[in-house]
């Protein structure tokens, strides 16, 4: 019963170990992944927008703000 017990502990941790593992290595893919994987480089110019201050947006032009808001 001690030996079947040992081994069942020794599994359980392996595989806790590996879960782990896989959770760190998933997270540091992430972290050091280039961020054009997450848009296209020529986004700017390819997307179709959904209207004037989004095409002004996307266009760097001159931006008006009437008020400030202060959070």
């Amino acid at each position: 019963m001690k030996k079947v017990l040992k081994i069942i502990g020794i599994s359980l941790l392996t595989l806790v170990v590996f879960i782990i593992a896989g959770i760190g290595f998933i997270i540091f893919k992430f972290a050091t992944a280039e961020p054009e994987i997450m848009a296209p480089k020529d986004y700017e110019t390819s997307v179709v927008t959904g209207g004037a201050l989004e095409e002004k947006y996307l266009a760097h032009g001159t931006h008006y703000q009437n008020q400030y808001i202060n959070h």
